[in-house]
C-alpha cells in the first residue's frame, strides 16, 4: 500500500505533465478522460481513503488528479466467478 500511495502521491504533484505524456505516447483524444485506476483489496479501502485524502489535500490547485477509480481485488479474480464471462458479477452488482 506504501508504494501505491507514493505512486499517486508523485502522479498527484505532476499530474497536468503526466496525462500530457500519456495523451502523447498513447494517442489519446484530448476529449477523452485520463485518471488513475488502481486495484486494492477490499480490506484496504479505508486505509487508502484516508491516506487518498491527505495527498489530495497537498495538491496544487493546477493540474489536479482526478479521483482515482478503485476496484477491489476480489472483483477480478477469475476464481470467483463461475462463469467465464462474468455475467453473474453483473446481476449481483444490480441486485
Amino acid at each position: 500500500m506504501h508504494a501505491l500511495l507514493g505512486r499517486l502521491a508523485a502522479w498527484s504533484n505532476h499530474w497536468s505533465q503526466l496525462s500530457d505524456a500519456i495523451r502523447r505516447d498513447c494517442h489519446v483524444p484530448l476529449g477523452w478522460k485520463v485518471k488513475p485506476w488502481i486495484f486494492i483489496p477490499k480490506a484496504h479501502e479505508d486505509l487508502f481513503n484516508r491516506k487518498l485524502t491527505a495527498i489530495k489535500a497537498a495538491q496544487h490547485a493546477l493540474g489536479v488528479m482526478p479521483e482515482p477509480q478503485v476496484t477491489h481485488l476480489e472483483k477480478v479474480v477469475p476464481w470467483n466467478y463461475p462463469s467465464w464471462n462474468r455475467k453473474l458479477e453483473a446481476a449481483e452488482d444490480e441486485a
